[in-house]
């Protein structure tokens, strides 16, 4: 009889490039208590080359996030933490935290006491930054990437499916 490991295992930063050391979460695709399959693109992870899909490579269920997007992590670090499908979980480290997104580097020189600019759409622009996915993306749902309304000048996957949905009403 064999019986079903319950105890979540880490999915770790792969490296994507013979010459990665780090990458960052872009966007996750997943969340906790999600089901995957083999081959289910899970995260998207930016490399200093190019926006990548990351996938599994088991069945499971996604338990516990442990990296958030924006946080920049070295290869190897654990960023999920991965149970069995439909099994009841329990994390292997259970008085481990999940990670929190790590603030910028604060700059080195003293700013003037003045509040950012509250963010909001900005116009679309010739300007507008896109990952290789995210223009893959645009044109299987015919959006031309260019004229996506963004909140910071990047262009993410739901700038996209946003512009995909407000055009088909």
């Amino acid at each position: 009889m064999s019986t079903q490991a319950t105890t979540a295992t880490d999915f770790c930063m792969p490296s994507l490039g013979a010459d990665m050391e780090e990458g960052r979460i872009t966007e996750w695709l997943v969340h906790p208590g999600d089901q995957v399959e083999r081959g289910q693109i899970v995260v998207i992870v930016e490399t200093e080359k190019s926006d990548i899909e990351v996938e599994v490579f088991e069945p499971g269920t996604v338990v516990e996030l442990l990296v958030g997007e924006g946080e920049l992590v070295p290869v190897g670090t654990p960023i999920a933490r991965m149970g069995p499908v439909g099994a009841a979980v329990r994390p292997a480290r259970a008085s481990a935290p999940a990670v929190e997104p790590t603030p910028p580097p604060a700059a080195r020189e003293p700013t003037p006491a003045v509040p950012p600019p509250s963010p909001r759409p900005t116009a679309p622009t010739a300007a507008h930054v896109t990952s290789p996915i995210i223009r893959h993306l645009a044109v299987e749902l015919h959006v031309d990437a260019s004229t996506v309304r963004t909140t910071d000048g990047r262009v993410h996957r739901d700038d996209v499916v946003r512009a995909w949905q407000e055009a088909a009403r």
